[in-house]
């Protein structure tokens, strides 16, 4: 989970949390490269506006990378054009500030379910795993 407002990256924290998810948190799309770099990352949430990395600049990042994890956006700072460019760039899903937490935790399942998805079988239970 990378955003670069406290309240924000508690809250999306908690919700996910909440729902058996395994967080691990950065400030900013170049800390998040670093966490996803040390492994076990299998999606990353992430703000389209933050310092030293921007969303785009991280997905694009991460989708250069092979095997690199699908990448959920949000933001309230939405511009006409930045849904589809991030789109373009490989993002599974775009989610506008404020959203539902159903939605969130919808947009990281739908993330995860292509690569959970044991052969003939469904998903098992949900997990973000970091581990440092």
């Amino acid at each position: 989970m990378a955003d670069d407002e406290p309240h924000m990256l508690a809250l999306l924290t908690r919700v996910l949390e909440c729902d058996g998810f395994q967080v691990v948190t950065a400030t900013d799309g170049q800390a998040a490269l670093e966490v996803v770099a040390r492994g076990g990352v299998d999606v990353v949430v992430c703000d389209l506006r933050m310092p030293r990395l921007d969303g785009l600049g991280l997905v694009r990042a991460l989708g250069a990378t092979p095997g690199g994890p699908p990448v959920v956006v949000v933001s309230a700072s939405l511009e006409p054009d930045d849904a589809g460019a991030l789109r373009a760039a490989g993002a599974r899903d775009v989610l506008r500030k404020p959203f539902e937490p159903a939605a969130l935790r919808s947009a990281v399942r739908r993330a995860l379910a292509p690569a959970k998805m044991p052969p003939g079988g469904p998903p098992g239970p949900p997990g973000l795993e970091a581990r440092p």
